[in-house]
Protein backbone atom coordinates (compact mmCIF):
# COMPACT_ATOMS: atom_id res chain seq x y z
CA UNK A 1 0.00 0.00 0.00
CA UNK A 2 1.39 3.44 -0.90
CA UNK A 3 2.06 6.06 1.78
CA UNK A 4 -0.76 8.27 0.44
CA UNK A 5 -3.23 5.38 0.71
CA UNK A 6 -2.09 4.72 4.26
CA UNK A 7 -2.83 8.35 5.24
CA UNK A 8 -6.29 8.20 3.61
CA UNK A 9 -7.05 4.95 5.38
CA UNK A 10 -5.98 6.51 8.68
CA UNK A 11 -8.35 9.50 8.21
CA UNK A 12 -11.18 7.15 7.35
CA UNK A 13 -10.53 5.12 10.50
CA UNK A 14 -10.51 8.29 12.59
CA UNK A 15 -13.96 9.28 11.27
CA UNK A 16 -15.89 6.10 11.98
CA UNK A 17 -17.85 5.47 15.13
CA UNK A 18 -16.72 3.20 17.94
CA UNK A 19 -19.12 0.45 16.85
CA UNK A 20 -17.89 0.71 13.29
CA UNK A 21 -14.30 0.52 14.54
CA UNK A 22 -15.16 -2.62 16.47
CA UNK A 23 -16.80 -4.18 13.42
CA UNK A 24 -13.83 -3.24 11.30
CA UNK A 25 -11.44 -4.73 13.84
CA UNK A 26 -13.40 -7.99 13.95
CA UNK A 27 -13.38 -8.12 10.18
CA UNK A 28 -9.63 -7.48 10.07
CA UNK A 29 -8.99 -10.26 12.57
CA UNK A 30 -11.15 -12.67 10.56
CA UNK A 31 -9.31 -11.69 7.39
CA UNK A 32 -5.93 -12.09 9.07
CA UNK A 33 -6.90 -15.53 10.34
CA UNK A 34 -7.92 -16.52 6.82
CA UNK A 35 -4.53 -15.53 5.39
CA UNK A 36 -1.40 -17.55 5.93
CA UNK A 37 0.47 -14.76 7.70
CA UNK A 38 4.01 -15.16 9.06
CA UNK A 39 5.91 -12.51 11.02
CA UNK A 40 9.70 -12.56 10.96
CA UNK A 41 12.28 -10.73 13.05
CA UNK A 42 16.02 -11.21 13.43
CA UNK A 43 15.98 -14.44 11.50
CA UNK A 44 13.24 -16.03 13.58
CA UNK A 45 9.50 -16.61 13.24
CA UNK A 46 7.81 -14.47 15.89
CA UNK A 47 4.20 -14.94 14.80
CA UNK A 48 2.07 -17.16 12.56
CA UNK A 49 -1.68 -17.11 11.79
CA UNK A 50 -3.87 -20.24 12.04
CA UNK A 51 -4.12 -20.41 8.22
CA UNK A 52 -0.40 -21.23 8.01
CA UNK A 53 -1.28 -24.81 8.91
CA UNK A 54 -3.56 -24.99 5.87
CA UNK A 55 -0.74 -23.91 3.55
CA UNK A 56 2.23 -25.68 5.14
CA UNK A 57 0.78 -28.48 7.25
CA UNK A 58 2.65 -27.16 10.30
CA UNK A 59 0.92 -26.04 13.51
CA UNK A 60 1.65 -22.28 14.05
CA UNK A 61 2.58 -22.91 17.69
CA UNK A 62 5.45 -25.12 16.50
CA UNK A 63 6.78 -22.35 14.28
CA UNK A 64 7.02 -19.46 16.73
CA UNK A 65 10.56 -19.04 18.02
CA UNK A 66 12.11 -21.20 15.30
CA UNK A 67 14.64 -19.89 12.76
CA UNK A 68 12.88 -19.26 9.47
CA UNK A 69 15.94 -20.67 7.67
CA UNK A 70 14.75 -24.09 8.84
CA UNK A 71 11.82 -23.73 6.44
CA UNK A 72 12.64 -21.11 3.81
CA UNK A 73 15.54 -22.45 1.84
CA UNK A 74 15.83 -25.65 3.81
CA UNK A 75 16.06 -29.05 2.13
CA UNK A 76 12.28 -29.09 1.84
CA UNK A 77 11.26 -26.41 -0.72
CA UNK A 78 7.59 -26.30 0.36
CA UNK A 79 7.84 -22.74 1.65
CA UNK A 80 9.84 -21.53 -1.36
CA UNK A 81 7.23 -23.11 -3.64
CA UNK A 82 4.41 -21.36 -1.78
CA UNK A 83 6.12 -18.01 -2.24
CA UNK A 84 7.22 -18.43 -5.87
CA UNK A 85 3.84 -19.90 -6.89
CA UNK A 86 2.12 -16.75 -5.62
CA UNK A 87 -0.07 -18.58 -3.13
CA UNK A 88 -1.51 -16.86 -0.07
CA UNK A 89 1.53 -16.72 2.19
CA UNK A 90 1.89 -13.23 3.64
CA UNK A 91 5.33 -12.35 5.06
CA UNK A 92 5.81 -9.48 7.53
CA UNK A 93 9.32 -8.49 8.54
CA UNK A 94 11.09 -5.90 10.70
CA UNK A 95 14.77 -6.84 10.35
CA UNK A 96 17.15 -5.72 7.56
CA UNK A 97 18.41 -9.25 7.10
CA UNK A 98 14.93 -10.39 6.18
CA UNK A 99 14.66 -7.63 3.57
CA UNK A 100 14.86 -9.92 0.57
CA UNK A 101 11.60 -11.53 1.62
CA UNK A 102 9.94 -8.18 0.93
CA UNK A 103 10.07 -9.12 -2.74
CA UNK A 104 7.85 -12.09 -2.04
CA UNK A 105 5.31 -9.83 -0.33
CA UNK A 106 5.29 -6.74 -2.58
CA UNK A 107 6.33 -8.14 -5.96
CA UNK A 108 4.83 -11.60 -5.61
CA UNK A 109 8.08 -13.19 -6.80
CA UNK A 110 11.06 -14.89 -5.31
CA UNK A 111 13.40 -15.63 -8.18
CA UNK A 112 16.56 -17.67 -8.14
CA UNK A 113 18.81 -14.61 -7.88
CA UNK A 114 16.98 -13.38 -4.77
CA UNK A 115 17.08 -16.86 -3.28
CA UNK A 116 20.83 -17.11 -3.86
CA UNK A 117 21.37 -13.66 -2.38
CA UNK A 118 19.33 -14.61 0.65
CA UNK A 119 21.34 -17.76 1.18
CA UNK A 120 24.56 -15.80 0.82
CA UNK A 121 23.47 -13.26 3.44
CA UNK A 122 22.13 -15.84 5.89
CA UNK A 123 25.43 -17.19 7.31
CA UNK A 124 26.80 -13.66 7.66
CA UNK A 125 23.78 -12.53 9.66
CA UNK A 126 23.47 -15.65 11.79
CA UNK A 127 27.20 -15.51 12.58
CA UNK A 128 26.74 -12.20 14.41
CA UNK A 129 25.36 -11.70 17.89
CA UNK A 130 22.02 -9.88 17.83
CA UNK A 131 22.68 -7.93 21.04
CA UNK A 132 26.21 -6.60 20.44
CA UNK A 133 26.57 -7.05 16.69
CA UNK A 134 29.87 -8.88 17.27
CA UNK A 135 30.79 -12.16 15.57
CA UNK A 136 29.63 -15.22 17.50
CA UNK A 137 31.79 -18.12 18.68
CA UNK A 138 31.65 -20.07 15.41
CA UNK A 139 32.58 -16.99 13.37
CA UNK A 140 35.50 -16.20 15.69
CA UNK A 141 36.78 -19.75 15.36
CA UNK A 142 36.42 -19.70 11.56
CA UNK A 143 38.21 -16.35 11.32
CA UNK A 144 41.07 -17.47 13.56
CA UNK A 145 41.53 -20.73 11.70
CA UNK A 146 41.67 -18.97 8.34
CA UNK A 147 44.06 -16.33 9.62
CA UNK A 148 46.46 -18.90 11.03
CA UNK A 149 46.46 -20.71 7.68
CA UNK A 150 47.15 -17.50 5.75
CA UNK A 151 49.63 -15.90 8.16
CA UNK A 152 53.30 -15.87 7.30
CA UNK A 153 55.53 -18.33 9.11
CA UNK A 154 56.95 -16.67 12.21
CA UNK A 155 54.17 -14.07 12.49
CA UNK A 156 52.63 -14.06 15.96
CA UNK A 157 48.90 -13.98 16.61
CA UNK A 158 47.61 -13.13 20.06
CA UNK A 159 44.29 -14.31 21.48
CA UNK A 160 42.70 -12.55 24.46
CA UNK A 161 39.88 -14.31 26.30
CA UNK A 162 37.83 -11.94 28.49
CA UNK A 163 35.20 -12.61 31.14
CA UNK A 164 33.22 -9.81 32.82
CA UNK A 165 33.72 -10.10 36.58
CA UNK A 166 30.61 -10.46 38.77
CA UNK A 167 28.29 -10.07 35.79
CA UNK A 168 25.64 -12.24 37.43
CA UNK A 169 25.46 -9.82 40.36
CA UNK A 170 24.53 -7.00 37.96
CA UNK A 171 21.81 -9.16 36.40
CA UNK A 172 20.47 -10.17 39.80
CA UNK A 173 20.52 -6.65 41.26
CA UNK A 174 19.43 -4.53 38.30
CA UNK A 175 17.75 -7.02 35.95
CA UNK A 176 18.60 -8.62 32.63
CA UNK A 177 17.99 -5.45 30.62
CA UNK A 178 20.71 -3.73 32.64
CA UNK A 179 22.94 -6.74 32.06
CA UNK A 180 22.36 -6.38 28.33
CA UNK A 181 23.29 -2.69 28.52
CA UNK A 182 26.54 -3.62 30.22
CA UNK A 183 27.41 -6.21 27.55
CA UNK A 184 26.73 -3.72 24.75
CA UNK A 185 28.95 -1.14 26.45
CA UNK A 186 31.73 -3.69 26.94
CA UNK A 187 31.49 -4.60 23.25
CA UNK A 188 31.69 -0.92 22.24
CA UNK A 189 34.71 -0.32 24.47
CA UNK A 190 36.45 -3.36 23.05
CA UNK A 191 35.88 -2.12 19.51
CA UNK A 192 37.40 1.24 20.41
CA UNK A 193 40.47 -0.36 22.00
CA UNK A 194 41.65 -2.50 19.08
CA UNK A 195 43.23 -1.91 15.68
CA UNK A 196 41.31 -2.12 12.45
CA UNK A 197 42.75 -5.52 11.59
CA UNK A 198 41.93 -7.02 15.00
CA UNK A 199 38.79 -9.09 15.55
CA UNK A 200 36.45 -8.70 18.53
CA UNK A 201 33.87 -11.43 19.11
CA UNK A 202 31.31 -12.45 21.71
CA UNK A 203 32.15 -16.00 22.67
CA UNK A 204 29.02 -16.53 24.76
CA UNK A 205 27.30 -15.08 27.82
CA UNK A 206 29.66 -12.54 29.37
CA UNK A 207 32.73 -13.86 27.55
CA UNK A 208 34.50 -12.03 24.71
CA UNK A 209 37.48 -12.80 22.49
CA UNK A 210 39.98 -10.46 20.83
CA UNK A 211 42.20 -11.79 18.04
CA UNK A 212 45.27 -9.66 17.37
CA UNK A 213 47.11 -10.80 14.22
CA UNK A 214 50.64 -9.89 13.12
CA UNK A 215 51.81 -8.87 16.59
CA UNK A 216 55.38 -7.57 16.38
CA UNK A 217 56.62 -9.23 19.57
CA UNK A 218 55.69 -10.14 23.15
CA UNK A 219 55.93 -6.52 24.25
CA UNK A 220 53.44 -5.49 21.55
CA UNK A 221 51.08 -8.20 22.76
CA UNK A 222 51.37 -7.01 26.36
CA UNK A 223 50.72 -3.42 25.28
CA UNK A 224 47.63 -4.46 23.31
CA UNK A 225 46.32 -6.59 26.19
CA UNK A 226 46.80 -3.78 28.69
CA UNK A 227 45.05 -1.32 26.37
CA UNK A 228 42.03 -3.64 26.17
CA UNK A 229 42.04 -4.22 29.94
CA UNK A 230 42.11 -0.49 30.74
CA UNK A 231 39.46 0.34 28.13
CA UNK A 232 36.90 -2.04 29.60
CA UNK A 233 37.65 -1.55 33.30
CA UNK A 234 35.87 1.26 35.10
CA UNK A 235 32.32 2.33 35.86
CA UNK A 236 29.45 1.95 33.42
CA UNK A 237 25.87 3.16 33.49
CA UNK A 238 23.30 0.35 33.60
CA UNK A 239 19.61 1.14 34.03
CA UNK A 240 20.63 4.62 35.17
CA UNK A 241 22.91 3.23 37.87
CA UNK A 242 26.70 3.53 37.88
CA UNK A 243 28.24 0.10 38.42
CA UNK A 244 31.93 -0.79 38.71
CA UNK A 245 33.06 -3.12 35.93
CA UNK A 246 36.22 -5.17 35.65
CA UNK A 247 37.35 -8.05 33.48
CA UNK A 248 39.60 -11.06 33.87
CA UNK A 249 41.69 -11.63 30.75
CA UNK A 250 43.69 -14.63 29.63
CA UNK A 251 46.34 -14.05 26.96
CA UNK A 252 48.17 -16.48 24.68
CA UNK A 253 50.18 -16.09 21.48
CA UNK A 254 50.76 -18.51 18.65
CA UNK A 255 54.07 -20.27 18.19
CA UNK A 256 55.70 -22.31 15.43
CA UNK A 257 54.59 -25.47 17.28
CA UNK A 258 51.06 -24.31 18.08
CA UNK A 259 49.04 -22.71 15.30
CA UNK A 260 45.74 -24.41 16.11
CA UNK A 261 42.80 -22.07 16.61
CA UNK A 262 41.06 -24.48 18.99
CA UNK A 263 44.24 -24.91 21.03
CA UNK A 264 44.90 -21.16 21.30
CA UNK A 265 41.34 -20.42 22.39
CA UNK A 266 41.49 -23.20 24.96
CA UNK A 267 44.79 -21.92 26.35
CA UNK A 268 43.51 -18.34 26.51
CA UNK A 269 40.45 -19.66 28.37
CA UNK A 270 42.70 -21.48 30.86
CA UNK A 271 44.70 -18.28 31.43
CA UNK A 272 41.45 -16.37 31.99
CA UNK A 273 40.39 -18.99 34.53
CA UNK A 274 43.73 -18.48 36.30
CA UNK A 275 43.04 -14.73 36.41
CA UNK A 276 39.68 -15.47 38.05
CA UNK A 277 41.29 -17.83 40.52
CA UNK A 278 43.93 -15.26 41.46
CA UNK A 279 41.45 -12.58 42.42
CA UNK A 280 39.81 -11.31 39.20
CA UNK A 281 40.33 -7.94 37.49
CA UNK A 282 43.72 -8.91 36.12
CA UNK A 283 45.67 -10.19 33.13
CA UNK A 284 47.20 -13.65 33.10
CA UNK A 285 49.50 -14.99 30.39
CA UNK A 286 49.29 -18.64 29.50
CA UNK A 287 51.97 -21.03 30.73
CA UNK A 288 52.28 -24.80 30.27
CA UNK A 289 51.58 -25.40 33.95
CA UNK A 290 48.01 -24.17 33.48
CA UNK A 291 47.14 -27.13 31.27
CA UNK A 292 48.55 -29.53 33.86
CA UNK A 293 46.57 -27.85 36.65
CA UNK A 294 43.38 -27.93 34.58
CA UNK A 295 43.87 -31.63 33.95
CA UNK A 296 44.42 -32.22 37.66
CA UNK A 297 41.27 -30.24 38.54
CA UNK A 298 39.22 -32.27 36.08
CA UNK A 299 40.58 -35.52 37.51
CA UNK A 300 39.88 -34.44 41.10
CA UNK A 301 36.37 -33.33 40.24
CA UNK A 302 35.66 -36.73 38.72
CA UNK A 303 36.92 -38.34 41.94
CA UNK A 304 34.65 -36.09 44.02
CA UNK A 305 31.64 -36.91 41.88
CA UNK A 306 32.38 -40.60 42.37
CA UNK A 307 32.87 -40.04 46.11
CA UNK A 308 29.38 -38.58 46.47
CA UNK A 309 27.86 -41.27 44.26
CA UNK A 310 29.65 -44.06 46.17
CA UNK A 311 28.75 -42.70 49.62
CA UNK A 312 32.33 -41.90 50.63
CA UNK A 313 31.58 -38.54 52.28
CA UNK A 314 31.44 -38.49 56.06
CA UNK A 315 30.38 -36.00 58.71
CA UNK A 316 32.25 -35.41 61.95
CA UNK A 317 30.99 -33.05 64.63
CA UNK A 318 32.66 -30.66 67.09
CA UNK A 319 30.88 -29.31 70.12
CA UNK A 320 30.02 -25.63 70.57
CA UNK A 321 29.56 -25.03 74.31
CA UNK A 322 28.77 -22.05 76.56
CA UNK A 323 32.03 -20.37 77.52
CA UNK A 324 30.77 -19.76 81.05
CA UNK A 325 29.48 -22.78 82.97
CA UNK A 326 25.96 -22.48 84.34
CA UNK A 327 24.96 -19.78 81.88
CA UNK A 328 21.86 -21.81 80.96
CA UNK A 329 22.62 -21.68 77.24
CA UNK A 330 21.94 -24.39 74.69
CA UNK A 331 24.83 -26.44 73.37
CA UNK A 332 25.58 -27.06 69.73
CA UNK A 333 27.70 -29.01 67.29
CA UNK A 334 29.33 -27.87 64.06
CA UNK A 335 29.26 -30.33 61.15
CA UNK A 336 32.69 -30.83 59.55
CA UNK A 337 33.16 -32.64 56.24
CA UNK A 338 35.42 -35.63 55.76
CA UNK A 339 36.16 -37.88 52.78
CA UNK A 340 36.74 -41.59 53.29
CA UNK A 341 39.17 -41.76 50.36
CA UNK A 342 39.58 -45.25 48.88
CA UNK A 343 43.40 -45.05 48.97
CA UNK A 344 44.29 -42.15 51.28
CA UNK A 345 41.94 -42.97 54.12
CA UNK A 346 40.01 -40.28 55.98
CA UNK A 347 40.97 -36.82 54.67
CA UNK A 348 39.89 -33.37 55.83
CA UNK A 349 38.10 -30.63 53.89
CA UNK A 350 41.32 -28.88 52.84
CA UNK A 351 41.91 -31.78 50.46
CA UNK A 352 38.68 -31.36 48.50
CA UNK A 353 36.65 -28.20 49.26
CA UNK A 354 39.02 -26.02 47.25
CA UNK A 355 38.77 -28.37 44.29
CA UNK A 356 34.98 -28.33 44.50
CA UNK A 357 34.96 -24.52 44.53
CA UNK A 358 37.36 -24.24 41.59
CA UNK A 359 35.43 -26.69 39.44
CA UNK A 360 31.96 -25.39 40.30
CA UNK A 361 30.98 -28.64 42.05
CA UNK A 362 30.71 -26.99 45.46
CA UNK A 363 26.94 -26.42 45.24
CA UNK A 364 26.16 -30.07 44.63
CA UNK A 365 28.74 -31.24 47.16
CA UNK A 366 27.72 -28.66 49.77
CA UNK A 367 24.05 -29.58 49.58
CA UNK A 368 24.89 -33.28 49.93
CA UNK A 369 27.13 -32.61 52.95
CA UNK A 370 24.37 -30.61 54.66
CA UNK A 371 21.92 -33.43 53.96
CA UNK A 372 24.29 -35.95 55.54
CA UNK A 373 24.88 -33.67 58.54
CA UNK A 374 21.15 -33.28 59.19
CA UNK A 375 20.51 -37.02 58.82
CA UNK A 376 23.35 -37.89 61.22
CA UNK A 377 22.32 -35.21 63.71
CA UNK A 378 18.69 -36.35 63.81
CA UNK A 379 19.78 -39.99 64.22
CA UNK A 380 22.37 -39.13 66.91
CA UNK A 381 22.80 -42.20 69.13
CA UNK A 382 22.55 -41.93 72.87
CA UNK A 383 21.14 -39.09 74.94
CA UNK A 384 23.94 -36.53 74.61
CA UNK A 385 22.88 -34.94 71.32
CA UNK A 386 23.58 -31.18 71.33
CA UNK A 387 20.68 -28.76 71.06
CA UNK A 388 21.51 -27.19 67.72
CA UNK A 389 23.40 -28.06 64.52
CA UNK A 390 25.70 -25.61 62.72
CA UNK A 391 26.48 -26.15 59.01
CA UNK A 392 28.70 -24.22 56.63
CA UNK A 393 27.60 -22.86 53.25
CA UNK A 394 30.07 -21.51 50.70
CA UNK A 395 29.56 -18.18 48.90
CA UNK A 396 29.08 -20.04 45.62
CA UNK A 397 26.41 -22.27 47.10
CA UNK A 398 24.53 -19.39 48.73
CA UNK A 399 24.71 -17.53 45.42
CA UNK A 400 22.51 -20.14 43.75
CA UNK A 401 18.87 -19.12 43.52
CA UNK A 402 16.45 -21.11 45.72
CA UNK A 403 19.20 -23.21 47.36
CA UNK A 404 17.64 -22.29 50.72
CA UNK A 405 14.43 -24.02 49.65
CA UNK A 406 16.41 -27.18 48.81
CA UNK A 407 17.99 -27.20 52.28
CA UNK A 408 14.69 -26.42 54.00
CA UNK A 409 13.09 -29.33 52.16
CA UNK A 410 15.79 -31.63 53.60
CA UNK A 411 15.12 -30.17 57.06
CA UNK A 412 11.39 -30.82 56.69
CA UNK A 413 11.91 -34.40 55.50
CA UNK A 414 14.25 -35.15 58.41
CA UNK A 415 11.95 -33.85 61.12
CA UNK A 416 14.58 -31.41 62.41
CA UNK A 417 13.12 -28.23 63.87
CA UNK A 418 14.41 -25.35 61.64
CA UNK A 419 15.09 -23.31 64.79
CA UNK A 420 17.70 -25.95 65.73
CA UNK A 421 19.72 -25.22 62.57
CA UNK A 422 22.46 -22.60 62.25
CA UNK A 423 23.88 -21.64 58.84
CA UNK A 424 27.43 -20.28 58.92
CA UNK A 425 28.74 -18.13 56.08
CA UNK A 426 31.76 -15.92 55.44
CA UNK A 427 31.43 -12.27 54.47
CA UNK A 428 32.57 -13.16 50.95
CA UNK A 429 29.08 -14.54 50.35
CA UNK A 430 27.57 -11.06 50.40
CA UNK A 431 29.53 -10.17 47.25
CA UNK A 432 27.30 -12.63 45.37
CA UNK A 433 24.48 -10.12 45.58
CA UNK A 434 20.74 -10.56 45.63
CA UNK A 435 20.50 -14.41 45.52
CA UNK A 436 22.47 -14.64 48.78
CA UNK A 437 20.23 -12.12 50.54
CA UNK A 438 17.12 -13.88 49.21
CA UNK A 439 18.36 -17.25 50.48
CA UNK A 440 19.24 -15.83 53.90
CA UNK A 441 15.80 -14.23 54.19
CA UNK A 442 14.16 -17.57 53.36
CA UNK A 443 16.19 -19.25 56.10
CA UNK A 444 15.31 -16.63 58.68
CA UNK A 445 11.62 -16.75 57.75
CA UNK A 446 11.66 -20.40 58.81
CA UNK A 447 13.57 -19.75 62.03
CA UNK A 448 17.03 -20.86 60.88
CA UNK A 449 19.75 -18.80 62.55
CA UNK A 450 22.61 -17.14 60.65
CA UNK A 451 26.17 -16.83 61.94
CA UNK A 452 28.93 -14.81 60.25
CA UNK A 453 32.09 -16.94 60.25
CA UNK A 454 35.72 -15.73 60.41
CA UNK A 455 34.50 -12.36 61.64
CA UNK A 456 37.08 -9.60 61.67
CA UNK A 457 39.39 -11.04 59.00
CA UNK A 458 37.90 -9.02 56.11
CA UNK A 459 37.61 -5.33 55.45
CA UNK A 460 33.84 -5.01 55.46
CA UNK A 461 32.59 -7.10 58.36
CA UNK A 462 30.82 -4.21 60.08
CA UNK A 463 29.17 -2.98 56.90
CA UNK A 464 27.77 -6.46 56.25
CA UNK A 465 26.33 -6.57 59.77
CA UNK A 466 24.50 -3.34 58.96
CA UNK A 467 23.19 -4.66 55.61
CA UNK A 468 21.88 -7.95 56.89
CA UNK A 469 21.21 -8.79 60.54
CA UNK A 470 22.73 -12.03 61.78
CA UNK A 471 22.21 -14.00 64.96
CA UNK A 472 25.83 -14.57 65.84
CA UNK A 473 29.44 -13.96 64.85
CA UNK A 474 32.37 -16.37 65.07
CA UNK A 475 35.64 -14.81 66.16
CA UNK A 476 38.38 -16.07 63.88
CA UNK A 477 41.05 -18.28 65.44
CA UNK A 478 43.75 -15.87 64.24
CA UNK A 479 42.74 -13.56 67.13
CA UNK A 480 43.68 -16.31 69.61
CA UNK A 481 46.86 -17.66 68.03
CA UNK A 482 49.72 -17.32 68.65
CA UNK A 483 48.58 -14.80 71.29
CA UNK A 484 45.16 -13.57 72.29
CA UNK A 485 44.30 -10.14 70.89
CA UNK A 486 42.31 -8.92 73.88
CA UNK A 487 41.62 -5.48 72.44
CA UNK A 488 40.02 -6.69 69.21
CA UNK A 489 38.07 -9.46 70.92
CA UNK A 490 36.68 -6.97 73.43
CA UNK A 491 35.57 -4.68 70.58
CA UNK A 492 33.87 -7.58 68.78
CA UNK A 493 32.09 -8.65 71.97
CA UNK A 494 30.91 -5.09 72.60
CA UNK A 495 29.53 -4.84 69.05
CA UNK A 496 27.72 -8.17 69.43
CA UNK A 497 26.33 -7.14 72.82
CA UNK A 498 25.01 -3.88 71.37
CA UNK A 499 23.32 -5.80 68.54
CA UNK A 500 21.96 -8.48 70.87
CA UNK A 501 23.71 -11.38 69.16
CA UNK A 502 25.99 -14.17 70.38
CA UNK A 503 29.72 -14.64 69.84
CA UNK A 504 31.62 -17.88 69.31
CA UNK A 505 35.38 -18.15 69.82
CA UNK A 506 36.85 -20.97 67.74
CA UNK A 507 40.27 -22.52 68.16
CA UNK A 508 40.12 -22.86 71.95
CA UNK A 509 42.95 -25.26 72.77
CA UNK A 510 44.09 -24.34 76.28
CA UNK A 511 42.52 -23.58 79.64
CA UNK A 512 44.18 -20.16 79.55
CA UNK A 513 42.51 -19.19 76.27
CA UNK A 514 39.13 -20.45 77.49
CA UNK A 515 39.50 -18.43 80.69
CA UNK A 516 40.48 -15.29 78.80
CA UNK A 517 37.62 -15.35 76.26
CA UNK A 518 35.22 -16.05 79.11
CA UNK A 519 36.50 -13.00 80.98
CA UNK A 520 36.10 -10.93 77.80
CA UNK A 521 32.43 -11.91 77.59
CA UNK A 522 32.44 -14.37 74.65
CA UNK A 523 29.23 -16.42 74.60
CA UNK A 524 30.38 -19.77 73.18
CA UNK A 525 33.65 -21.66 72.85
CA UNK A 526 34.78 -24.30 70.37
CA UNK A 527 38.09 -26.10 69.92
CA UNK A 528 40.31 -29.07 70.74
CA UNK A 529 40.21 -28.32 74.47
CA UNK A 530 36.52 -29.18 74.45
CA UNK A 531 36.71 -32.09 72.02
CA UNK A 532 38.14 -33.21 68.72
CA UNK A 533 35.85 -33.74 65.72
CA UNK A 534 34.26 -37.20 65.67
CA UNK A 535 31.20 -38.99 64.26
CA UNK A 536 27.82 -38.47 65.95
CA UNK A 537 27.69 -40.20 69.31
CA UNK A 538 31.50 -40.46 69.62
CA UNK A 539 32.33 -36.99 70.90
CA UNK A 540 34.16 -36.58 74.18
CA UNK A 541 31.93 -35.75 77.12
CA UNK A 542 32.32 -32.08 78.03
CA UNK A 543 32.22 -31.53 81.79
CA UNK A 544 32.55 -27.81 82.49
CA UNK A 545 32.87 -28.43 86.21
CA UNK A 546 36.15 -30.19 85.43
CA UNK A 547 37.44 -26.93 83.89
CA UNK A 548 37.42 -24.21 86.54
CA UNK A 549 38.11 -21.53 83.94
CA UNK A 550 34.75 -22.28 82.34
Amino acid sequence: METRDLRVAQRERDSVSTSEQSAATDGAIALLDAVAHVRLHAGRIVGASPAVKRETGIDPDRLVGRAWAEFIGADDDTWIDLITAGKSLDIELSDPFDGLLLRARLLGEFNEAAYLELRALEPIHLAHDELTGLPKRAAVLTHLRQHLLDAEVGAETAVLFLDVDNFKAVNDRLGHDAGDELLVEVANRLRSAVRGLDLVGRYGGDEFVVVTPDAADEEAIRTAALRVFEAVSGSMSCAGVKVPVSVSIGVVSSSPTDRSADSLLNKADLAMYEAKRNGRSRLEYYSDGMTARASERSKNQALLVDAVKNGEMRIHFQRVVPARAGAGLATGAEALARWQHPTKGLVGPDAFIGVAEETGYITTLGTELIRLAIVDFVAWPGDDRPDFLAVNMSPQQLGVEHVADEILAVVADSGLDPTDLVVELTEGAFAKGKPVLDNLRRFRERGVRIHLDDFGTGYSSLSYLRRFPVDGIKIDRSFLHPTIDEGLIRIIVDIASTMGIVTVAEGIETHASLQKVTELGVTYAQGFLIDRPAPAGNLDVWEPEAHPSA
